[in-house]
């Protein structure tokens, strides 16, 4: 159906390549939608980008947790074979992302963000009548 609905267009973007695996990939990715006639377009399947992006997000932790793993297993091996190399290069890091996260506070601190200043804060309490007023 959409070979037939788009053979104009197929023809004439894609080289002519009917009922191939480029087909789709021809006329959704490689072809600007505007370029297309209506008909072709409304036989192109719809986007499903939500899905990729659930995909994309859980591959991105599985991602992490593998890094996370290696790394692990790493320092694991290079613990064995040199304990106090080990041991320097890991007090190194820690010093490392100390001053990292030290750096980050005294940016932030220096450059507070709109939307914390936009946030309204508590009210300051209203002062009491003060002592012996007539």
């Amino acid at each position: 159906a959409l070979n037939e609905a788009c053979a104009s267009d197929i023809e004439k973007s894609c080289s002519g390549a009917f009922f191939t695996d480029d087909t789709i990939t021809c006329l959704t990715q490689w072809t600007a939608k505007s370029a297309l006639t209506e008909g072709c377009q409304a036989a192109l399947p719809k986007e499903q980008e939500d899905d990729v992006e659930v995909i994309d997000e859980e591959k991105a932790a599985w991602r992490a947790k593998r890094k996370a793993a290696r790394e692990d297993a790493r320092r694991k091996l290079e613990q064995e074979k040199n304990p106090e190399e080990y041991n320097r290069k890991f007090q190194e890091e820690q010093q490392k992302k100390k001053m990292e996260r030290l750096k980050k506070a005294a940016e932030e601190r220096a450059n507070p963000k709109e939307e914390e200043e936009a946030k309204p804060g508590p009210s300051p309490k209203p002062k009491s009548g003060s002592k012996g007023s007539s």
